[in-house]
């Protein structure tokens, strides 16, 4: 294996990480069941950002120098890029505005103070438009 591989401590972290954001939205939704709250719209928010998280590690030649791959495997650029690509749809747009976007919903269940309601409306809307233009932009 070259020296130059990073892959398997990408794939390490990334195997380690799923299991504990698994088990803390579970727990998120047990915590409801058991106080015998209904869950909410952030509670709901929440489950996308957690199922799209993915990883195009072997197939497209992640963990690896740039230059490593030109002169190895220049066939796994095509992947590689490929799903870059759907990363950057798939990663901010989705993952990472919906994770916001449950957070600025917990606080505005929260805080009911109308000034407090207004400004975080304010900043969901704000949320919601960065992560549509950053797909815009990711796909045009």
């Amino acid at each position: 294996m070259d020296a130059s591989y990073r892959g398997d401590s990408l794939l390490g972290v990334c195997i380690a990480i799923v299991p504990i954001q698994i088990v803390l939205v579970a727990a998120r939704f047990y915590t409801r069941h058991v106080q015998h709250i209904a869950c909410t719209l952030d509670d709901y928010v929440i489950v996308p950002a957690l199922i799209v998280y993915s990883v195009v590690l072997k197939v497209g030649g992640l963990g690896y120098h740039l230059e490593h791959v030109q002169q190895t495997a220049p066939e796994k650029l095509e992947h590689l890029r490929k799903g870059l690509f759907a990363s950057q749809i798939m990663c901010y747009p989705v993952i990472v505005t919906f994770a916001k976007l449950s957070i600025v919903i917990f606080y505005t269940r929260i805080f009911r103070t109308p000034k407090f309601q207004i400004l975080s409306y304010a900043v969901g809307f704000i949320v919601v438009g960065t992560g549509i233009g950053v797909l815009f932009a990711a796909i045009f």
